[in-house]
């Protein structure tokens, strides 16, 4: 669920993550924020080209990403966007990023300023918590309506492994959608 902040476990060497994570350092020692600017849409246009290869008997969507630099903006927008559309499940905590599905097009919109939070505690923790808020809406965008949040969850935890060279914890892979997300309440 893309709404986890904290897993403990081991980064391999030449696991994708530590390779992310050793750029990133660079990145910050040089100050450049153009530099930080194209690592992240790097990681977006990788990520969603990975789970493109992953599901290869899939139409894959047009997706834009729009990164909400403050948690007040990101906030109004999704409770906007939760007014406007229904949604099978709501989420119950905080969430780092929400996708508006269409026919005609999905944008990602991502939380930024908690993103950014997590770079005090190291590299890994915000490559990991990014990529894995990423993973969980493009296959939204890629599934629409057709899979539930836990179907979305369960995958999305197998791309992750893949994609970043490391091992999830049992604990994060057998979490239910109901520890985050409910039923939302029929509007009359």
């Amino acid at each position: 669920m893309s709404n986890m902040r904290h897993v403990s476990f081991d980064i391999p060497k030449d696991c994708r993550l530590r390779k992310y994570s050793d750029q990133l350092r660079d990145i910050f020692r040089g100050k450049s924020n153009q530099d930080f600017i194209n690592f992240r849409d790097k990681l977006f246009h990788e990520s969603f080209a990975f789970v493109r290869s992953e599901l290869v008997n899939t139409d894959y969507p047009l997706i834009t990403v729009e990164f909400v630099p403050s948690k007040e903006e990101y906030e109004r927008l999704e409770k906007q966007s939760s007014e406007q559309v229904y949604q099978e499940e709501e989420p119950i905590t905080e969430t780092l990023g929400f996708a508006i599905t269409s026919p005609f097009g999905n944008k990602i919109y991502m939380n930024f300023e908690p993103l950014l939070e997590l770079l005090k505690i190291n590299y890994s923790v915000f490559i990991f918590n990014y990529v894995n808020t990423l993973i969980h809406e493009i296959l939204h965008c890629f599934f629409r309506n057709s899979k539930s949040e836990q179907e979305i969850h369960d995958l999305q935890c197998i791309i992750l492994e893949k994609f970043l060279g490391v091992s999830l914890p049992d604990e994060m892979k057998k979490r239910k959608a109901s520890d985050f997300y409910k039923r939302p309440s029929k509007k009359i």
